[in-house]
């Protein structure tokens, strides 16, 4: 009780340092009495679009609104998001989280293969910290299309290498689920959606998109976040794995067969962190090193 009451004045401290007290007040107003407001022409009209204005603030970004997009300035760059997907704004990594879950992977003077690069906040970060190029995957069309607009207005076309594929074991078109700013099998509860989208064998995007791209004595990286399309990695022979000296892979479900097939084939094997949602199944996030 105690501590819940701490936090939640933390919180509304945190706020008024970052939003300033007429924003907090009108916050407060919509709680109470339902009452949505705006922020620079952003509508406010739940909690966690509220949270996510907060905390990008607090990271030093800052937020405008254009005729179609709200554009997001972040420490490493800069995002579109359609007004129509203003959920989008409340992704943990745009929010901050980005250093906790991926600042592990040492990604200096290397190429970094992004599996599941959603919108390209990931990729531009990864480009901030250092990487020479990186080749991001995205198989949703929508969260491409943004993917491709983050590259364009960052100016980042000869580094960062869009392709509309997901990762799975096999090339073929599969179909999944998607729901408001997620997609995969963290959709399949209340999914409004179900689209077609195009998939390529790990092995596949090093030898088909990658390697053949590489400068004699490149290290490769990898960050996996696909919701579920990491445990095809286990279809994969560990000389194909080994190709790449780093991973950093968001489990969703058991860990136990990826961080086994990971061990087995000689990668030292950290748990960097773990998370429990009551919707959805349990998730980690793991760095795998040779």
């Amino acid at each position: 009780m105690l501590k819940d009451i701490q936090t939640k004045i933390s919180g509304a401290i945190s706020a008024v340092k970052t939003l300033g007290i007429k924003i907090v007040l009108l916050e407060v107003m919509r709680r109470i009495f339902k009452l949505s407001y705006n922020v620079h022409g952003i509508p406010v009209d739940s909690d966690y679009i509220f949270r996510a204005l907060r905390d990008i603030r607090k990271i030093g970004g800052s937020f405008t609104l254009t005729k179609e997009y709200i554009r997001i300035k972040l420490p490493y760059g800069i995002i579109d998001i359609p007004k129509s997907y203003r959920e989008l704004i409340s992704i943990d990594t745009i929010r901050g989280g980005i250093e906790k879950s991926y600042g592990e992977l040492n990604v200096k003077d290397k190429v970094v293969i992004d599996i599941g690069a959603y919108i390209g906040d990931t990729a531009l970060y990864f480009i901030s910290k250092g990487a020479s190029k990186v080749y991001a995957y995205e198989p949703i069309p929508l969260f491409y299309e943004l993917l491709v607009r983050t590259i364009k207005i960052n100016n980042l076309s000869n580094r960062i290498h869009p392709y509309n594929y997901g990762m799975w074991y096999a090339i073929t078109k599969s179909y999944i689920k998607l729901s408001g700013g997620v997609s995969g099998l963290l959709a399949n509860t209340g999914s409004r959606k179900v689209i077609q989208i195009k998939t390529k064998k790990f092995s596949d995007i090093l030898f088909d998109d990658v390697i053949p791209n590489l400068q004699r004595d490149t290290f490769l990286c990898a960050k996996i976040d696909c919701e579920g399309c990491e445990y095809s990695l286990i279809c994969e022979p560990c000389h194909v794995l080994k190709l790449v000296n780093e991973y950093i892979i968001e489990i969703h479900g058991s860990e136990t067969i990826i961080v086994d097939k990971m061990r087995k084939c000689g990668f030292q094997c950290t748990l960097l962190n773990r998370k429990h949602h009551y919707k959805y199944s349990p998730r980690s996030i793991w760095l795998f090193r040779i």
